[in-house]
């Protein structure tokens, strides 16, 4: 209940595509059922016009065989004609009272029952009855009596009055025919008419909705990345409707908040130091203790700016996406405008509509991929965040917290030809998924700062062993390497090779930090200068046990 409670982007999306699926479901099942329909009236006509054929054909063959012109080989002929047509003037008519199947211009169809139009079909039925009894009379009599000639100079009288009559009740059956197929035809016509409209009302409710949902909350959201990116305390200005951005909103502020906090404390404390640095130097220990507080404060902000880099580049990467989702939605409120005025000017054709269908599902299946492409992004910024921004012990999967984690560096990664290999076990650990999101990302970015040039192909290799009670983590790229004098040094606080590229020298001191008082373990580099660099950390504190201890 609480799901369908809560306003959410996925479920909207999902419901607007679940509507559209069934409209074009209907579209082709009425298109198909009305190809079925057109193609029953079609043979119902042409059967009526094989009786109107047929009962000419039998006129014909009769005052033939009246006549006294005809050889015995003719004469022959003309009943075989007579008989043929005859039984084939029966199958005909059965077809439309009972259905069956016949054979049309060497085709074997068939067609149900009639349906309608029973009382008329009902008088042709009958007077075929009697039709029939003097056509048999004709076909008995090859050789005549005076009684039986009589009797066959009767029966072709009445053929040739019935005649008359079989065509005039054939050609209005035929009339009636048509005039269904027409209805039918109509009939089609209006409900495609209503889908396409409801198609159309659909494509705006979606169109609004990818304003309302994506792009007027993005707005907002590089709003608020540019305001805390100028150093600006803030403030969500207004209520979000949807889940996922009230979340969003509420981390990026949340975040803020706590840097801000950060920020003051460190001045207050700066000053504070200053004063008695200069009054009492006397209080060498307490100064001790103040300098150990703001080495944890400048730790702290170390994370707080590896996570506002993580935030920039989030925002870049999701700004794709949406571009192709906007442009996408224009052309195909472009496509509906276009075939409604199609059908407002009675121009629309079976083509264009398939082609219509096909244009509008392709459409939308793109801006379905690039919406998910988004969420998932953001779904993967959004954990990353929470983790460095909170402190909580639970249970994940690192392999699985590691790959959302590259997702998130992504705007790093992809200026480089990355090969990246999670080798890591799929196995349940326990801790503060925060150290481990600062400990890998503080070592991918070495990686790409120190070991690559933009455009290197870059290797990255992560594997995991357990021995003796111990979580033991090999992190391996195939960067330039470390100088064999550098590696004792490279995790003392501030000290970096790169101070005028922007290192502050506390990446590799920060990960030190985390593993040896945090999660009870070790870290040592291996390099081959040129070839590869290797970190291996071992992890003591990983299990469930310890943390109920």
């Amino acid at each position: 209940m609480n799901w369908l409670k809560q306003k959410s982007i996925k479920r909207r999306m999902l419901i607007v595509v679940l509507i559209n699926g069934i409209l074009i479901f209907g579209s082709v099942f009425v298109l198909s059922k009305a190809i079925e329909r057109q193609n029953n009236d079609a043979l119902l006509v042409n059967l009526a016009g094989r009786q109107r054929m047929l009962t000419q054909r039998i006129a014909k063959s009769s005052i033939a065989l009246s006549t006294a012109f005809l050889d015995e080989a003719e004469n022959k002929t003309m009943r075989s004609i007579l008989i043929d047509s005859k039984h084939l003037y029966g199958e005909t008519i059965n077809m439309f009272m009972y259905g069956g199947t016949t054979e049309i211009g060497g085709i074997q169809v068939s067609a149900p029952p009639l349906a309608t139009h029973n009382n008329h079909l009902k008088e042709l039925y009958d007077v075929w009855l009697d039709y029939q009894k003097d056509i048999d009379i004709v076909i008995a009599s090859p050789n005549q009596t005076n009684d039986e000639k009589m009797e066959f100079e009767e029966a072709i009288r009445d053929i040739i009055s019935e005649n008359e009559i079989l065509l005039w009740k054939t050609d209005a059956l035929v009339t009636l025919l048509q005039e269904d197929a027409e209805s039918h035809i109509n009939l089609v016509k209006k409900i495609m008419l209503g889908i396409v409209m409801l198609e159309i009302i659909v494509i705006l409710f979606f169109t609004r909705s990818i304003d309302l949902v994506i792009l007027n909350p993005f707005k907002r959201l590089f709003d608020a990345l540019e305001s805390v990116g100028r150093g600006e305390r803030y403030f969500p200005k207004r209520h979000e409707l949807y889940l996922e951005w009230i979340q969003t909103f509420q981390h990026i502020s949340d975040m803020n908040g706590k840097l801000f906090s950060a920020k003051d404390e460190l001045r207050r404390f700066n000053l504070e130091l200053e004063d008695k640095v200069k009054t009492r130097t006397a209080d060498l220990e307490d100064t001790i203790h103040k300098l150990e507080t703001t080495y944890k404060k400048l730790l702290e902000s170390e994370k707080q700016a590896s996570l506002g880099a993580l935030v920039a580049g989030v925002a870049h990467e999701v700004n794709t996406p949406l571009g192709v989702c906007l442009t996408g939605s224009t052309q195909l409120s472009d496509e509906s405008e276009h075939f409604l005025t199609k059908i407002q000017n009675n121009q629309m054709t079976r083509a264009d509509l398939v082609d219509y269908l096909k244009v509008s599902t392709d459409l939308i299946n793109i801006l379905v991929f690039n919406i998910n492409r988004a969420s998932d992004i953001i779904r993967s910024f959004k954990k990353i965040a929470i983790h460095q921004s909170t402190e909580i012990i639970e249970a994940f999967y690192l392999d699985e917290y590691l790959n959302d984690l590259w997702i998130s560096l992504s705007h790093i990664t992809k200026k480089y030809k990355t090969e990246f290999n999670n080798q890591l076990s799929h196995k349940i650990i326990y801790g503060d998924p925060g150290d481990y999101s600062q400990i890998f990302t503080n070592l991918i970015m070495n990686t790409f700062s120190h070991a690559y040039e933009i455009g290197d192909a870059v290797r990255i290799e992560i594997a995991s062993t357990e021995d003796d009670n111990l979580l033991i983590i090999s992190y391996k790229d195939y960067g330039r390497g470390i100088k064999a004098e550098n590696l004792d040094k490279i995790f003392d606080p501030f000290y970096t090779t790169n101070r005028s590229g922007g290192g502050s020298g506390l990446g590799l001191n920060v990960i030190y930090q985390i593993i040896t008082t945090k999660l009870g373990g070790e870290i040592k580099c291996i390099s081959e200068r040129g070839y590869f660099t290797e970190f291996l950390i071992k992890i003591g504190k990983y299990t469930e046990e310890y943390y109920e201890n």
